[in-house]
Order: structure tokens, then sequence, then C-alpha cells
């Protein structure tokens, strides 16, 4: 290839993938392009002397009657061969495209086409890393590129040759470093994909191309240089009138006046005595501005404000869309960053360590390379950027840090690691973005010995908070896997089958005295967790079917244990508890020891390549098994802290003893937010939308562990005419919760075919566990619903976060969902209409989480029901109702498959949370379904 190539960017449209049961082409489109610009197109239909399927005239739009009068491919076959040769084939998924068209050629009498090809989806992959998706409309809409006609040969080509342009152009700015890199990965490329950047390699070595000033090398990596955040010390004052709020934001935005009543509540929160401010802020009134503005005033006089969201999804639309919006409403810039937990960055160390490793997959290959051209760009590491759906891919175990703990000052990476700059950021940025785990685990990070002072903290989504405490808090020890890990260590040691620690002795990189000390302490350790295993289950065995409880969303079993009995097991087991502790510093400082030996005779090319994979297999052993035992100071507390939480053994559902672990979380959040958390800092102001529970203040200022008496609390108002945007359905003819399961499935089955079928809309369904949402998707499937509806369902058609993209891109989709489905999704519009709740969300009595409470309340005279259950469900009704209207020209249903709502004394307070205008309606299912059609017309 050169600057003369001309490439073919081809687009087909067939009757279907299935060559061999003669499915045949309709439509061809091709677009040449030379010298990145297009210099020619053509495009026809072709008769396919079949009848186009339904399903594919439903996706491209092409009719039977269109390609009627088409020529046949045998018509057209000469002339497709004539504009393919000597050019560069280039389609988006290559490998269905060219064989597609050769297989063609062959069944007419042409030889196949023997030219070079490219394929657009991985060339995507590699130098668009970030972009959220690869699919050619979504690559057309993150670009900006015209896409008139998806699903159409002539457009998809068209635009398919725009982003092969696009992407050429991009590879003009690949550093050379790089380059150099990824060719040495790229004989995993499709085609010859791979020749693109060859030939860049070529002419920037040619040209002698150097970095950009934003840019350097560190350990071979191209690395963009970190610029250190300053307080930018301005005098901006505060819009105290309506006037000037709408100056700042009437040219970009609505007027929301319920979101300038929150802005100064804020605004004079941050400036009084009052240390605690909750705020009620529902669905539409703009409450991320709410805050975000006068945060930002007040921030600029050399203040600090911490903002913390209830995920990282939150947290990453702050940083990346909110911000700037934020900088281009204000007369003034305001400078943020983004603190995450350690895993979601990259520890640039073990990257380079997995660079070194001889590649035998392609699909971690890809995953090397698309990372490499991402650090060339990325300022934070975080791996988030990369957009993946999930991190399944085998590098991300070896790459993704373990913290600034893990990192050594010989690391050379040490001075440009992704965390250790942003840490060092913190003390001089006006904003810092974060989560609520994050702020659970390092509360430190925002100590007041500093020189300026103490930061405000802003918790968004707070009615999540004291959730998080608990789960910050939780800890589990897996006494299977650790043996697992030291059998594995002990095989990889001393194997006698393959390359071994022996191999090492005899090249002088550690003694025989090491070697057999190391076997000794890595034994040791085995020995006293199997000691610690056959003492549990003697102690526990027998009552593990007798007692357990199930855990919540899995299929494995629970024994709540008493504090006094664990106490009195560690006493007796303390010699081999203590052996561990002691067993797991000695090894720590081996593993540290092989490290460094392993560093220094790497520099000095003293180990091939068996050496160096033997020793990062140890090495991975090693960390796994220190992150397994990273909780092992449990062991260490008394009763009295032990009491502190609750404590329980987990095993699966079989009662196999063999795969127990030890789990512990703390028994509720009192004292450990207002004692470790909130000390760090001055104001604290709370928001959410789902926050407050009607009569009862005092549930969110226990939850949120408020300890002192001068709090504030406000409700703001709804913008939305719930009046007119919405109805609730109550169904009272339901069948009894308490019914069979089969009896109970069976009617909720029956229930949603018929409302569904009634009613063509994008639905939502939320059931209150995985195993009922399957086996009611098993009976609506032999309805034969999935058959003219797409059917989304949690634990069975993908993970929650691939169904929510794939519902909100939907057309009258279903989705069955649980767990975060009750809240946390934005989904407007038409996105939802009809939201079906089959059961009120009660937790279990028989789950983990009530028997905790259980055993929390006991002797004090409290209700678990009243005090816990009943408010917590409560409060996710009203979550799950907050899916339904998010902008004021939506309209919605919501159906409640459960008359306890109506029937039980406990139902008028649950319907207290919902918007008071909603039109309530308690009638049969038959009635609802007549009324769903006059509201919707």
């Amino acid at each position: 290839m050169n600057k003369n190539t001309i490439y073919a960017v081809v687009d087909i449209e067939t009757t279907g993938t299935n060559l061999k049961k003669g499915d045949r082409m309709i439509q061809f489109g091709c677009v040449l392009v030379q010298k990145n610009k297009i210099i020619n197109s053509f495009s026809f239909d072709i008769n396919p002397g079949m009848a186009i399927p339904k399903a594919i005239t439903e996706l491209t739009g092409i009719t039977n009657r269109q390609i009627r009068k088409a020529a046949y491919f045998e018509d057209v076959a000469a002339t497709i061969y004539a504009i393919l040769q000597d050019t560069v084939f280039v389609a988006h998924n290559i490998n269905f495209d060219l064989p597609f068209i050769n297989s063609e050629l062959e069944r007419v009498g042409y030889p196949a086409l023997t030219i070079k090809g490219i394929d657009t989806v991985q060339l995507s992959q590699i130098l668009l890393p970030t972009s959220p998706s690869f699919k050619l409309k979504d690559l057309s809409q993150y670009l900006n590129l015209t896409h008139e006609n998806p699903h159409h040969a002539d457009s998809d080509a068209h635009v398919t040759a725009e982003l092969f342009i696009y992407l050429l152009k991009r590879l003009e700015e690949i550093p050379s470093e790089t380059l150099f890199e990824i060719n040495r990965l790229s004989s995993f490329l499709l085609r010859d994909t791979k020749e693109l950047f060859t030939d860049a390699y070529a002419i920037k070595q040619a040209n002698q191309e150097r970095l950009s000033d934003e840019q350097h090398i560190v350990g071979g990596l191209v690395l963009q240089r970190s610029k250190q955040q300053t307080f930018n010390l301005m005098n901006y004052e505060y819009p105290e009138n309506e006037t000037d709020k709408k100056k700042i934001i009437e040219p970009q935005l609505s007027w929301r006046s319920e979101q300038a009543k929150m802005m100064d509540l804020i605004a004079n929160h941050l400036k009084s005595r009052e240390r605690t401010l909750i705020i009620e802020a529902p669905t539409g009134i703009g409450k991320t501005l709410g805050y975000l503005i006068p945060a930002a005033y007040y921030a600029q006089k050399q203040k600090q404000i911490v903002i913390s969201s209830a995920t990282t999804l939150l947290q990453t639309q702050l940083m990346n869309q909110s911000l700037p919006l934020l900088n281009q409403l204000l007369p003034f810039r305001t400078s943020a960053i983004s603190l995450k937990g350690s895993n979601h960055y990259i520890n640039l160390a073990e990257f380079k360590k997995e660079l070194t490793q001889k590649e035998t997959s392609g699909q971690i290959a890809l995953m090397k390379i698309r990372i490499l051209v991402w650090l060339a760009a990325t300022k934070t590491g975080d791996l988030d950027e990369l957009r993946l759906s999930s991190y399944q891919n085998p590098i991300f175990n070896q790459i993704k840090h373990r913290g600034v703990g893990s990192l050594m000052l010989t690391n050379q990476f040490f001075e440009v690691d992704f965390i250790n700059v942003l840490y060092k950021q913190v003390e001089s940025t006006s904003i810092v973005f974060t989560n609520h785990a994050f702020l659970m685990k390092h509360p430190d990070l925002f100590n007041s010995d500093r020189t300026i002072n103490t930061p405000e903290l802003i918790v968004d989504e707070a009615q999540h908070l004291a959730d998080v405490a608990l789960q910050a808090n939780k800890g589990r020890i897996r006494f299977w896997k650790i043996i697992n890990l030291c059998d594995s260590l002990l095989t990889s040691i001393q194997s006698s089958q393959k390359f071994s620690f022996n191999n090492l002795m005899e090249i002088n990189f550690l003694t025989v005295g090491e070697n057999r000390q190391l076997l000794a302490d890595i034994r040791k350790l085995r020995e006293s967790i199997d000691t610690l295993i056959r003492q549990f289950t003697r102690e526990y065995g027998r009552r593990i079917n007798r007692n357990a409880v199930n855990k919540n969303e899995t299929n494995d079993k629970a024994l709540i244990l008493k504090s006094t009995e664990l106490a009195d097991l560690i006493n007796r087991n303390k010699i081999a508890i203590e052996s561990v502790s002691k067993m797991v510093l000695l090894l720590e400082k081996s593993d540290g020891i092989l490290q460094n030996r392993y560093i220094v005779a790497k520099k000095q090319q003293q180990i091939g390549r068996d050496e160096n994979q033997l020793l990062n297999r140890v090495h991975r052993f090693f960390k796994q098994l220190f992150t397994e035992l990273e909780v092992w100071n449990v062991f260490d507390q008394n009763e009295t802290k032990l009491n502190e939480k609750v404590l329980w053994l987990s095993f699966p559902i079989n009662g196999q003893t063999d795969k127990m672990q030890f789990e512990f979380s703390l028994a509720d959040s009192t004292h450990f937010l207002s004692d470790s958390i909130y000390r760090h800092f001055n104001h604290l102001t709370f928001t959410g939308a789902t926050l407050l529970l009607p009569g009862n203040k005092n549930y969110i200022v226990d939850q949120l562990d408020i300890q002192e008496d001068n709090y504030k609390i406000e409700k703001l108002g709804s913008p939305f005419d719930y009046s007119k945007q919405a109805k609730l359905y109550i169904a009272n003819d339901s069948i009894d919760v308490r019914s069979s399961k089969e009896l109970y499935e069976s009617y909720l089955a029956d229930s949603i075919y018929q409302l569904i079928k009634a009613q063509r809309r994008q639905t939502l369904i939320l059931f209150n566990s995985l195993e009922t949402i399957a086996n009611v998707y098993e009976l609506l499937a032999k309805k034969g619903l999935h058959i003219d509806r797409e059917l989304l369902v949690q634990g069975i058609t993908g993970r929650p976060e691939k169904l929510t993209k794939r519902f909100l891109l939907g057309k009258d989709a279903i989705l069955l969902g649980t767990g975060s489905f009750w809240e946390g999704i934005d989904l407007p519009n038409d996105r939802l209409e009809l939201l079906i709740v089959t059961r009120l969300p009660f937790e279990s009595p028989e789950s983990l989480n009530v028997k905790a409470k259980e055993k929390e309340f006991e002797g004090q005279g409290r209700d678990v029901f009243s005090e816990y259950s009943l408010p917590r469900a409560t409060m996710r009704l009203k979550q799950g109702f907050g899916r339904l209207i998010r902008t004021s020209t939506d309209k919605g249903v919501m159906v409640v498959l459960d008359s306890r709502l109506v029937n039980q004394s406990y139902g008028e307070q649950m319907i207290g949370v919902l918007p008071d205008k909603l039109p309530i309606f308690n009638e049969p299912l038959s009635d609802i379904i007549n009324d769903l059609d006059e509201f919707f017309g």
C-alpha cells in the first residue's frame, strides 16, 4: 500500500448470513478512496431470485417490489469484479462482506478475488479506543458523520468511506514509538490491516517525526505529560437574585425555579454555622447544576468541595458532561479531578511487563494495541475511558492497579503513575468528584491537616450512603481459595514436569536454602488454613442445613454466627491464626525479594522466556494470595469488636463445606459515617430524589448517621404534572403472594402477557429475584412473546449494563429486571411508557440482611418490619416509580400486580411516598387493560 493505492470501501445487503442455505446479495455499494478523498462510487440493487425475509425488510427497508426488476447477480458480476480489481478491499466487518462476494462470484463462474483487505471495525477499535460502540451507526454518530439510510449498501458504503478517511488521518497522529509496539503485535490483525501500521511507522521513521510537547516517553511508553492542578483564586460574587441567575442559565438552558431555590439553599448553607443540610430534589429540577453552580462559586475563593455520587458511572457523567457544561455557563473556569478506586486505573509497570510477554492470543493482542493508543492520549489512566461492557479480557487481571501501596520507589513509572499523580493533586483542586465507595475507603485523603481550609462535602444520591458504608466494611476469607493458591504456588515452584525453581537455582537466581524456606512457609500456611477449615466444619457443619438462610441475589446459603462463639473459636485456634499472619509476612518479604531480583536480572538480560513466565506466574499467584488474606486481622479482634459486626459463613446451596468462606460486615453505619467520614469535612450537604418518608424525618437522619442537632431538611417541588402525565393502577384481583411458587409465577406470566399484548409500549417489568425472572421468562417464551417483541432478561440475555444500552436503543422492547433496575437508570420520553411492578419490593424475611437486623435488634424491643423492612421497601417503590416520568413531556403508567398495596395497613404509608397528584386506581386487571387504551390514546 502506498499514497496512490485505491481503496474500495464496500458494503452489501443480503437475504441472510448463511451462504450454505442459499442466502443471496440484494444490494452492492462501493466507494473508491484515494489520497484520503472519495474519487468515485457505485451502487445497485440485485435480484436474489428469492423472496426477501420479513426480518430483512424490517431491518433494511428493502422490499421484494423494489428489487423485482433489478439485475440478477450473474448480470452484475463482471461489473463488481472489474470495480474491485487492483484495489484494497475495505469493509466494516470484512470477514462477512469479502467471503460473501467471493462465494457469489465463484457461484457464477468467476475466480475469487485475491486482493488485500482492511477491516474498519478492528481499525476503529484500535484508533478510537474510547468509542462507546463500534457499530457503524454508532460510530457515525460519535464522529458526526452523515448516515442518511442505515442498512442500505450505498449509504453504509459512503459512511464507511468517510470513517476510513477519518481513521487514516487519525493514524497519522499516532507516535512513532507507539506504532513500533503495535507492529510487534500486529500479526494478529485481520487480513492486511497490519500493513497500514507498518507503512505509517516507516513514514514516521523516514521523516524523523518527534513527539508533541504534551507527550513524553517513560519506560518505552508514550504518555501525556501531567499538569499540576492549582487553585485559581477569583472573586466572582454568587448571583443572589433571579435576574443574575437567569443571565447565567437561560442562554443555554430553560429556567427552573426549584433549581434556583436549591442553588440558594446550598450557597447559604456553605456560609452558615449550620453543619448539615438535607435536600430532597425530585427528578426534573436540574439537581446536578443545582449543587454544582453554588459549589463552583464557593470553590473559587481557594475553597475545596468534594462531591460524592453513588456510582462511578454518575461520577464519570459529572466529570465529562456536567463540568464542561458548568464551565460554559459560568464567567470563570472551574478545575476538577475525579477519584475512583485503584482497580479503575492502569498499572503502567504491569502493562509494560505484559508487553514483554510473547503473545499467543489475538484477543489479548488487540486489547494491548488499543491500550497503547489510549495511553498516548489519556490524562487520567482511568480504564473506564475504554468504555468496555465488561473487563473479562485476562489482561485486566494483570494491569489493574492495586493501589499506591503496591508501588515501589524503584518502579520506573513511579513519578508518572496515574494514581500517584492524582493523589498529589487532591489538595490543590477546587472540586473533587468521587463516589461513595471511594469515600468510605479513603477518607484520609481529605484530611483537615492541610494548608487550605477543611473541604466541604456534597453527597448526591445520598440514600445509598449507608448501604455503601456497610458494603465498604465487608470482608471475606475464602479458605478454599487460599488452599488452591498454595497448591498452585507449590506446583509452580517444585514441578518436575516443566520449568521450575530448580532451574532458577541452577542459574543462581536463588539459593537452595531460600527455595527450601519458601516451600516450607507455603506448606505451613496451607496446613494452618486446613486446620481452621476442619475446626469451622466441626463447629458449624451440623448446623448448616438446619439454620442457614438465603444470601441475597446468589445461590449461596449463609449461617449467621454469634460473636461470643466465634471469639471462643478464635481463642481455641490462636496458634493456627497467628501462624497464618506470620507466614503472610514472610511470604510478602520473599515475593518482594524475588521481584527485585527479577527486575535486576531482566535489565542485565540474565533470564530467558521460561524464567520470565515462571516468575510472573508465581508473582501473580502471590498477589492473589495476599488479596485473599487482606482482612485476616478480623481474627485479631476481641469479642466487643466482633459484636459490632454481622458475622456469617457462606457456602454453596448444596452445603459443600469444602467451599466454605467466612464473611463479615458492620451491623449498621451508626457512628461509622460520623466518626470516620464526616469529621474530615466542614459543611455536609446531602441530596437525592428519594430521601424522605412522609412524617418520618428520623429515618433519613438515622440512615445518614447525623449525630448533631443543627441540621436542616428541605423538600423541593416537582416540575411534573403527574395528574396528566401518569397513572398508578393496582390490580385488586392479584393472587396472594403466599400462593405456591408455580401458581404465583403462572399468574405473573399470564398478567404480564395480557398487559403487553394489549399495549405495544416500551415496558420495564420489575421483580424481586432473579429466580422469579427466569421462571416467568420461560413461561412468557412458551406463549411466544419473544417472537414479535424484543425480550431483554436480566441473568439470561445479558448483564444490566448491556441490557440498559439495548433497552434505550430498542423499539417496543420489554425488559425484565431486578436490583439496579429499580433505580439509577434514566429512561426519558418513550424509552419507558409502561412500568409493571410484579411484587412489592420487600426483602425476604429469610434473607441475610433481614436476619442480621433481627440479630442487631435482639433484646432492644425494636420491630424489624416497621423499622427496617417497610421503610426500605417503601423507598424502593418510590425509586421504581421514579423511572417512569423523567421529563415534562413524558407519559406513563405503573401497574402493581400486588394487592397488598391496598389490602394491608402499611399500603397507605407506601402510597404516601408517591407524588401527591398522581391518579391512583384500584381495579381488576381486565379494567386496567381497557383503561390503558384510553390513557395512551
